[in-house]
C-alpha cells in the first residue's frame, strides 16, 4: 500500500500497488485464532507492520519514501449458534510520522455486529464501530479522517448461497455532526 499526498492534508487516498512496491520495507501480517470444542465461538489474535510509502510525487517526498510506520495489533472473534450471529474486532494502532513533525499517534477502533437468521433466507442485523483517534494522527490526516461513531441496522436476504442483497441504513456521528445514509448492496461470488 502507498499513499499519495498530492492533494495535502485530507484529499489524499491510500492505493494499492498492482503492479509493484514502491518502498523498501514489507508489510508483515501476522494472525492465530482458537476455536473451542463443544462452544461454537473462535477467538483470533493478529498484529501488523504496515510501512506506508509514497508511489507518486508529493512535493519533496520521493516515490518509495516511507511516511508512516503503522504498527496494528488487534484481536477478532466470531459466535455462531442456533441462528444467531456476533461478530467482532479490535485495532490498536500505533502510527509514526516518518517525514514530518506529528510524532507517535494512537488510535482504537472496534465493531460489534449481531446478526438473526429469522428465515432461510432473511437476517436483520445491527452493527456499532467506533473509530478514536488523535487529532495529530499522521496516518488519518493524510487520509481526511476524524473520530467517529456509527450505528447500523440492515437486512440481509440470501438469494442463494453465493448471492445476497442488502439493504442497510447508518447513522455516523463525526465531529458532533450526525449524518444518516441508506444504501442497498449486492453482493456475488464468481467461479
Amino acid at each position: 500500500m502507498s499513499l499519495d499526498t498530492s492533494g495535502g492534508d485530507g484529499s489524499s487516498r491510500i492505493h494499492i500497488n498492482a503492479l509493484g512496491d514502491p518502498g523498501e520495507e514489507k508489510l508483515v501480517i501476522l494472525r492465530t485464532a482458537w476455536s473451542f470444542s463443544g462452544l461454537p465461538l473462535q477467538i483470533g489474535l493478529f498484529g501488523m507492520n504496515n510501512p506506508v510509502a509514497e508511489s507518486g510525487t508529493a512535493g519533496e517526498v520521493e516515490s518509495g519514501a516511507q511516511l508512516v510506520s503503522q504498527k496494528v495489533l488487534g484481536a477478532d472473534f466470531s459466535f455462531d449458534s442456533e441462528g444467531f450471529e456476533a461478530i467482532g474486532e479490535y485495532y490498536k494502532i500505533s502510527n509514526s510520522d516518518t517525514v514530518g513533525e506529528a510524532g507517535d499517534s494512537t488510535a482504537n477502533a472496534w465493531y460489534v455486529q449481531l446478526g438473526y437468521q429469522i428465515t432461510e433466507h432473511l437476517k436483520p442485523l445491527y452493527r456499532y464501530s467506533d473509530l478514536d483517534l488523535e487529532e495529530k494522527d499522521p496516518y488519518f490526516r493524510y487520509l481526511g479522517v476524524n473520530g467517529q461513531a456509527q450505528h447500523v441496522i440492515g437486512l440481509r436476504y440470501d438469494v442463494d448461497e453465493s448471492n445476497a442483497v442488502k439493504l442497510e441504513y447508518s447513522r455516523t456521528n463525526v465531529e458532533g455532526r450526525s449524518e444518516g445514509h441508506a444504501q442497498l448492496q449486492w453482493a456475488f461470488i464468481m467461479f
